[in-house]
């Protein structure tokens, strides 16, 4: 089994569509990167906006596509996409309850946001030859996040997290967590990250240069 993850995708400056046949050229190179794989997943780090939805108050930009740029997922063949990110709230819960209806008209699926924080920790199961890997999708608590009965991002609980990746390493042949977060501009996670993800590969998560 052969998965590609891939940071993050957002297509912001547009604010016309290029139509389809641009933007298969646009990701023409990527595409033949992404075909040698089985299972394909991306970050999201945007929400799609139709104009009608308002930016909250925040700090950091406030960032969306046009609706129609859904298509870019469409055209790189994405399986799943994460939206565990500081930018799934940006315009507020309806915008993002939108983006995940969005989603789901266009068959892509999605993990790390939902209708509550149960629904937004909810795994993606990749599956081929017998053997299952369980993806969580998790971000730092910024703005956006989920709650008991908020619409948001899956952020960060050290009981939560624990618990899933426990509860899908009974399940799953492997478990990957999906992290979103750390300092901007900074390609080494900082010596509290890298605690926190040894921790998760103790406690069951995968460590990904050994998942073939």
């Amino acid at each position: 089994m052969k998965i590609t993850f891939a940071g993050d995708l957002l297509l912001k400056r547009y604010e016309t569509y290029i139509g389809n046949d641009a933007v298969d050229y646009a990701f023409a190179d990527l595409k033949s990167v992404l075909s040698k794989s089985d299972f394909r997943m991306l970050n999201l780090e945007t929400v799609y906006n139709n104009g009608t939805f308002l930016p909250i108050t925040k700090s950091g930009p406030a960032n969306f596509s046009m609706p129609e740029y859904v298509y870019a997922l469409k055209s790189m063949n994405m399986d799943v996409v994460g939206l565990a990110n500081n930018h799934t709230g940006d315009f507020g819960e309806e915008c993002a309850l939108y983006t995940m209806d969005l989603l789901d008209q266009n068959g892509i699926k999605y993990i790390g946001a939902g209708k509550n924080i149960e629904e937004a920790y909810k795994p993606y199961i990749f599956q081929k030859d017998g053997k299952t890997v369980s993806v969580l999708a998790i971000c730092e608590n910024e703005f956006g996040i989920a709650d008991t009965n908020c619409v948001g991002a899956a952020g960060f609980s050290l009981g939560m997290a624990t618990r899933k990746i426990r509860e899908e390493k009974e399940e799953n042949d492997y478990v990957v967590v999906f992290f979103h977060g750390g300092n901007e501009e900074n390609p080494i996670p900082s010596p509290g990250k890298q605690e926190l993800y040894r921790f998760f590969i103790d406690t069951g998560a995968l460590q990904l240069p050994h998942l073939h």
